[in-house]
């Protein structure tokens, strides 16, 4: 047996005799899933996932849901070609494939490093912060940074940074009291164009929708 919890991914080969069940009578269970057809990426996954357990740690600023979110937002937006549709599916394979490597070796070494690289970066004048500022923070070159940050954390330094700046610009748009073009600029985006390009391509919708939904929901709720 697997218990799923929040933030938890797992891989079967469908049909199989895997049972799936609620740990109460009632409970409720919010999940969302990809059917993979592909042969070479399907035994790759199946490989990966035999010695590292069917279950895997999945955060939402990881490789792994952020490659899935792109693949489910493509689909649905129908953008790809076959050609990109492929080139998704090789890029979620190595995606899971390092989310199992740090699942297997994951320990206080990455949680300090993935810390102390959020402190920096949240820091009220981080917004321009880039991977060679950060890594000289941390008093090694891009390249030496880039190899240890993701060799302990199977994340890539520049997309943890980007993950975080959306995240903040996701927190901004709660409130009435920005600009999209304030936003990017604390945020460290170019423009609001870039802004608007980045947070729908990691959240699958615009800001200025994400805005509106969040207003209609609190006007809902009120």
């Amino acid at each position: 047996e697997h218990a799923q919890t929040p933030g938890m991914l797992f891989a079967a080969i469908v049909p199989s005799s895997h049972e799936y069940r609620l740990p109460e009578p009632n409970g409720e269970w919010a999940f969302f899933w990809v059917i993979v057809h592909h042969p070479y990426v399907v035994e790759r996954i199946r490989a990966i996932a035999s010695p590292a357990g069917p279950s895997l740690q999945a955060p939402t600023d990881g490789p792994l849901v952020t490659s899935l979110v792109e693949l489910v937002t493509a689909h649905r937006q129908r953008v790809d070609d076959r050609f990109t549709r492929e080139a998704r599916l090789f890029d979620l394979m190595i995606a899971f494939d390092r989310t199992a490597w740090a699942n297997q070796h994951r320990g206080d070494e990455r949680e300090e490093l993935l810390a102390r690289a959020r402190r920096l970066l949240e820091t009220p004048d981080a917004g321009r912060l880039n991977v060679e500022e950060v890594a000289s923070a941390f008093g090694m070159s891009r390249s030496n940074f880039s190899h240890h940050f993701r060799a302990v954390t199977g994340l890539s330094p520049a997309m943890f940074i980007r993950d975080l700046r959306l995240q903040r610009a996701r927190d901004m748009l709660l409130s009435d009291d920005h600009s999209m073009k304030a936003i990017a600029r604390l945020t460290g985006f170019a423009d609001a164009n870039h802004l608007c390009k980045a947070f729908r391509s990691r959240f699958g919708f615009t800001p200025g929708a994400f805005r509106r939904q969040m207003k209609a929901s609190s006007r809902a709720g009120g």
